[in-house]
């Protein structure tokens, strides 16, 4: 029998405390609920804007107002609350930073910003550079999602939509620095008139590191919005982020920092152009272009000196972009239904280059390197969607897809859900849907020792079902929620460092899809809140993943060995937090993280290790000297403490965590 998280007797003390003095006062404030009241519009969970009276997929929704009051600046702290996520850092600010979601790869969730896709082609995504600049509100929706987003959307989707201006100009400026030699300002402006409406900000952040040398990194991002035609039968809005990174790590494989002068630069552009018109009561028709371009290089020099035993120096350089056009068209069919008609085609180009030079005195120089390759895929698809409502008792949603990858031809998904409203503010959901992943560029095309590529890889796909019950017996105050997935995954891409020759191939290769996993789990929540300007957010995800197909390494370093859980998933895993509003003078919060043990691979030692678990405290708070106003500017002080209790973890094995980290600054608003 698995054992509960281990939460100290003075984590539960605060959490029953805290529940039991919001509760009754909750319950109180509450009135008859109303059974026709609609819940708010998750665009991405339909890609249409529909109310549905009944959710019928799993969705969180972080805004941009909640992300300020708790000192949040990068949206892969945003995620670390959210149910069902993992996210697991290489050690310090800038490390590699991937996601979890319910038990999938890390290549699992598609992030969208504003439409674009971020992912590099077959999944993969890295957080460390996104930040929240300028940003209106995160959408996270769980479970198979590729009948509307295609590739990658196999445990989730997460997409960040850009502040949209409107009405009075209004604009901040913000600073503040502390430990690891911190600091970090950001800005925005935004305002509207007419048709149009705008916004522009900005951030950037720089730290020493946590590291003794070498550790140095460096993040900024601009982004913008302009929109036309707001409120009209023809609208159209651009977007645009721009961000650059550095990142010095001395770190070699297993986290042993020995490298003075290595580093990584990261920088990119994305652009999404959105048109939108109203034909008749009936149809409506959508177009959306994206553009997304990333440009990451590692760079080590020679070190010289006694630095190392030789002069070993490299360079590699990835070029990825993704142009791509979406068109759909809405039908309004009865009432509270939409029927969806749209395709798809995108185009992926990945470029690279890289060359290696190594020195041993006395000897040669053994040096190699590879020349400038281009490759390229495209994608089509069509799909079609019917989502609606019926009457104030119930929802549903039906869609199916068809994508044609030129990597390994058509490949089809669907999604079937459905919610019930029951009671007294209770409502059942469920669904049922497919999803795939790409194999990456490397996968597909690599050709070089050691890691030759395979022009016949099908696609990763599974299958995934969930169904839930939430309960908000006094209105939306107060809910309590709880929902069972189950997920299988086939087709995982493992890789062989010993060169296989595949049936009916004559090219050998180092990637074959071979293995196989299954997740399931539950995930509960419990909001409640706000009250007199009180809030507790509670939620607990209880996972369970095993590998069910064998790979190809059965070592102590082989990630696919039957019956093993799969890395970097926490079976346990809590989160709450606490918020109070200090009148109109601010506000407070704190929050309390559980993360259970996890496997993973130390690959220094070469052996399948069991990491601690751990729980950490954050506090965060916000004190207005002045509010703003037309007659003048608001002025604030802010302050946030990540990791209270200086608590010592790995979120990755052989990689420590950054200890307490304090940042004190402020904030001057002005509006017009």
């Amino acid at each position: 029998m698995t054992s509960l998280p281990k939460l100290g007797p003075v984590h539960l003390a605060i959490v029953f405390s805290v529940a039991g003095s919001v509760l009754p006062a909750i319950a109180r404030a509450q009135v008859a609920p109303d059974t026709g009241a609609l819940t708010p519009v998750v665009v991405t969970a339909t890609k249409v804007p529909i109310a549905e009276t009944v959710p019928t997929a799993s969705t969180t929704v972080i805004t941009g107002e909640e992300l300020r009051a708790r000192g949040i600046s990068t949206v892969s702290d945003a995620l670390r609350d959210v149910a069902g996520a993992t996210v697991a850092q290489t050690g310090s600010y800038g490390g590699e930073t991937s996601l979890f979601m319910r038990g999938g790869q890390s290549g699992y969730v598609k992030v969208l910003l504003d439409g674009v896709p971020l992912n590099a082609p077959g999944g993969a995504f890295s957080y460390e550079y996104l930040t929240t600049a300028n940003i209106d509100r995160i959408e996270i929706v769980r479970g198979p999602a590729s009948v509307l987003y295609g590739s990658d959307a196999v445990a989730g989707v997460i997409q960040i939509f850009t502040t949209r201006g409107t009405g009075p100009i209004a604009g901040y400026i913000a600073a503040n620095g502390g430990s690891y030699q911190s600091a970090n300002g950001s800005a925005a402006i935004s305002g509207g008139a007419g048709p149009f409406g705008y916004s522009v900000g900005g951030d950037r952040a720089s730290t020493s590191g946590i590291l003794p040398f070498n550790n140095q990194f460096l993040d900024g991002e601009l982004s913008g919005r302009l929109d036309y035609g707001l409120g009209t039968a023809t609208a159209a809005s651009v977007t645009a982020r721009y961000h650059t990174l550095d990142y010095h790590f001395p770190t070699l494989g297993d986290g042993t920092p020995v490298d003075h002068n290595q580093y990584s630069r990261d920088e990119g552009t994305s652009v999404a152009v959105d048109a939108g018109h109203i034909f008749s009561r009936v149809f409506d028709g959508h177009v959306q272009l994206t553009s997304n371009n990333q440009n990451v290089a590692n760079i080590n020099p020679p070190d010289g000196g006694a630095a190392d035993t030789g002069v070993f120096a490299s360079f590699q350089r990835e070029v990825i972009q993704r142009t791509g056009g979406d068109a759909r068209l809405d039908a309004h069919i009865g009432p509270g239904a939409i029927a969806t008609a749209g395709g798809s085609v995108e185009g992926q180009t990945d470029r690279s280059r890289s060359s290696d030079e190594f020195f041993f005195s006395p000897g040669p120089a053994d040096s190699s390197s590879t020349a400038p390759v281009a490759r390229f895929r495209r994608v089509a698809a069509g799909y079609a969607q019917l989502v609606g409502n019926l009457g104030n008792q119930a929802s549903y949603t039906a869609g199916a897809r068809v994508d044609d990858n030129s990597a390994f031809g058509a490949y089809g998904t669907f999604r079937v859900g459905m919610g019930y409203a029951i009671g007294i503010g209770g409502q059942l959901h469920a669904s049922i849907g497919t999803a795939y992943k790409e194999p990456t560029f490397e996968e597909n095309f690599s050709a070089v020792p050691f890691d030759s590529g395979n022009a016949k890889l099908r696609p990763e796909h599974s299958l995934g079902w969930e169904a839930g019950l939430s309960e908000t017996p006094f209105g939306q105050g107060l809910t309590l929620s709880g929902t069972y997935f189950n997920q299988d995954f086939h087709n995982i891409v493992d890789y062989t460092p010993v060169s296989t020759i595949l049936p009916g191939t004559t090219t050998p290769t180092n990637y074959v899809n071979i293995a196989g996993a299954r997740a399931d789990g539950v995930e509960i929540q419990f909001l409640a809140g706000p009250v007199a300007g009180t809030s507790l957010d509670l939620g607990y995800t209880f996972l369970r993943t095993r590998v069910t197909q064998v790979g190809f390494d059965t070592s102590g370093t082989g990630q696919y060995i039957v019956g093993d859980r799969l890395i970097r998933r926490p079976s346990h895993q809590f989160s709450g937090t606490f918020r109070h509003a200090l009148a109109a003078k601010g506000s407070i919060g704190i929050t309390a993280r559980f993360v259970g043990t996890r496997d993973d691979i130390d690959f220094d030692s070469s052996n399948r290790v069991v990491l601690a678990g751990y729980t950490t405290w954050d506090v965060a708070g916000e004190y207005r000297l002045f509010q703003v106003s037309h007659r003048g500017p608001g002025l604030s002080v802010t302050a946030r403490v990540a990791n209270l209790l200086n608590r010592h973890y790995d979120e990755i094995a052989t990689y420590g965590a950054p200890g307490r980290t304090v940042l004190v600054g402020g904030r001057l608003e002005v509006t017009r």
